[in-house]
């Protein structure tokens, strides 16, 4: 199943094979509504959302459905920041957000990395950056300020090099 917006002004039998515009989604004059497609040529309508629940997935073959998220289910990807201390590895695995104070130039280590994550390193001190193999940091000192609070966002596209996606970008802040 797939869950899908459903923009429509107007409708009909011709555009719609199977569906019925009277009683489906698809009546004329309904400008956005929710609906899953629950096979090929079927459009059906999601059951309405009890209040303090979420659309679930149910999977590729399943219909998603509506429940409560347990915190147990968001720890993967939200867990709060992490400061590295005099540590060089950032483990992808740990937390989103890294604090760093540089002490020195930081040759940078990654372990455990995860596609589609995004991460943030939070950087003081006036030192050199060294991201490791596959960070294309081209741009990340542009704006660089070693004397202020800095930002790096990078994204992991791939277990293989290269391993983030465009460069990493400082933001001053």
């Amino acid at each position: 199943s797939a869950v899908v917006k459903i923009s429509v002004l107007k409708a009909s039998c011709a555009v719609c094979p199977g569906v019925n515009p009277v009683t489906s989604l698809l009546k004329p004059a309904v400008t956005s509504s929710w609906g899953i497609a629950s096979a090929a040529t079927t459009l059906s309508k999601l059951a309405g959302v009890v209040v303090g629940n979420v659309l679930i997935s149910g999977g590729v073959t399943t219909a998603p459905g509506y429940g409560k998220v347990a915190i147990a289910h968001l720890d993967s990807d939200l867990k709060g920041e992490g400061a590295l201390g005099a540590g060089t590895d950032i483990d992808w695995d740990a937390y989103i957000t890294f604090t760093k104070t540089l002490a020195a130039a930081w040759t940078v280590t990654f372990s455990n990395p995860i596609v589609g994550k995004v991460i943030m390193v939070v950087t003081t001190g006036n030192y050199t950056i060294t991201w490791p193999t596959g960070v294309d940091a081209s741009a990340d000192f542009a704006d660089y300020d070693g004397t202020k609070r800095n930002v790096h966002f990078l994204t992991c596209v791939s277990t293989s090099i290269p391993l983030y996606s465009g460069s990493v970008k400082a933001y001053t802040i």
